[in-house]
């Protein structure tokens, strides 16, 4: 769903041309965190 939703927010901002692959590939490329482990430390 995150990915749905960054892709709408792309969308929005004029950048068309992303696909739902495209937004997997980064972010995956760029380690987004694991489910359940946002916002902690420790």
């Amino acid at each position: 769903m995150r990915c749905r939703f960054a892709r709408a927010v792309e969308h929005g901002r004029g950048n068309t041309h992303l696909t739902l692959t495209a937004i997997i590939v980064r972010t995956v490329e760029e380690g987004w965190p694991a489910r359940g482990h946002q916002g902690r430390t420790g």
